[in-house]
């Protein structure tokens, strides 16, 4: 298997997991906060959009999101317990799972050569799609991790085998 078709199917087997582990959750649900060693559902989810941006970003690709949710979802963003705060979690899975078909669409058309050119994601930090696509997909599942230990304490079903 080529790196980019590796690459896409590592991309596609993630964003699965994800949907499969926020796709029954409620509004209320998503802001239950009664571990203290997991954020909520609900900003996990932004987070995930967040990871998303920059995925497609590597890939050479401008994602809609707003700079307020990159702010409330990026990296060392503050959890809330008030919900007004956040956009809905139907609002978040809809944008999460259109940035998952663009990113699909995105790695599709993308030329070879591209997978291992250097992208600068912010100051001081370049990767190349190569080496960051793995990087983001590790990510991903560490907060899915933390949505099924949140989906334990709600007393859901493992979505999963």
């Amino acid at each position: 298997m080529d790196n980019k078709k590796y690459l896409k199917q590592m991309i596609k087997s993630n964003q699965e997991t994800i949907k499969k582990l926020i796709d029954d959750i409620s509004e209320e649900e998503s802001m239950r906060h009664d571990y203290e060693f997991c954020n909520h559902i609900r900003w996990q989810t932004g987070h995930l959009i967040d990871t998303a941006r920059l995925v497609l970003k590597l890939l050479g690709e401008r994602a809609d999101v707003s700079d307020e949710w990159t702010k409330l979802f990026g990296y060392g963003s503050v959890l809330h317990d008030d919900a007004s705060i956040y956009p809905s979690m139907t609002a978040l899975k809809e944008k999460l799972y259109g940035l998952y078909d663009q990113t699909l669409s995105v790695v599709d058309s993308l030329p070879y050569e591209h997978l291992e050119r250097e992208v600068e994601l912010t100051e001081n930090w370049k990767l190349t799609p190569l080496a960051g696509i793995p990087a983001f997909c590790r990510h991903e599942y560490y907060h899915g991790g933390q949505i099924t230990v949140m989906r334990r304490v709600l007393g859901r079903e493992a979505p999963f085998g």
